[in-house]
């Protein structure tokens, strides 16, 4: 992206450039120290939109809502999907990576929360063909609703049991 940034700021600054001779030589000298500036106000802008692109893409940039609202329109439209939340969607050159929260239905088996991932994963990469990588964490929704980081709250009770308060990796341990 710098490259065309350079070559098209090289263009401008020829045509400003041979502006200021072609005023010197009819007579105008005065069009060669404005088309200087103009030029240079050139390069400056050039190089601050370099350096805006450049830090974004090292800052882990959110990229454009409508591609993020594609993410979600894909991810809610799996079968079994009750929620999607906490979508981070960044860019690493052309590609994309999301990582996203699902709420499913908290009587489902593991294996059947890992499928609807795993199409969750699928729809986005149908409808999102530059997102390279994708990471779904499956939350029951009953947990997610009252906390929306998804972990169970101390004395919670997951799936009939009591718990000590306790939490390790967000589970309750006896």
């Amino acid at each position: 992206m710098a490259e065309a940034f350079h070559h098209r700021s090289d263009a401008l600054s020829s045509v400003g450039t041979f502006a200021g001779i072609l005023g010197g030589r009819l007579g105008l000298p005065i069009l060669d120290p404005i088309a200087g500036l103009v030029v240079a106000v050139m390069i400056v802008w050039m190089g601050l939109k370099i350096i805006r692109a450049s830090s974004d893409e090292l800052m882990d940039a959110q990229t454009d809502p409508e591609t993020i609202n594609s993410v979600w329109v894909a991810a809610a439209s799996v079968g079994g999907v009750c929620d999607v939340h906490s979508i981070a969607m960044r860019k690493y050159g052309g590609d994309s990576y999301v990582d996203l929260r699902i709420g499913v239905d908290p009587s489902i088996s593991v294996v059947m929360g890992h499928e609807i991932a795993m199409q969750v994963e699928g729809a986005i990469r149908l409808e999102c063909p530059s997102v390279r990588g994708v990471l779904v964490h499956v939350d029951p929704e009953s947990v997610h609703v009252d906390d929306p980081e998804g972990h169970p709250l101390p004395g919670q009770v997951l799936n009939g049991r009591g718990g000590t308060g306790k939490v390790m990796h967000g589970m309750n341990v006896q």
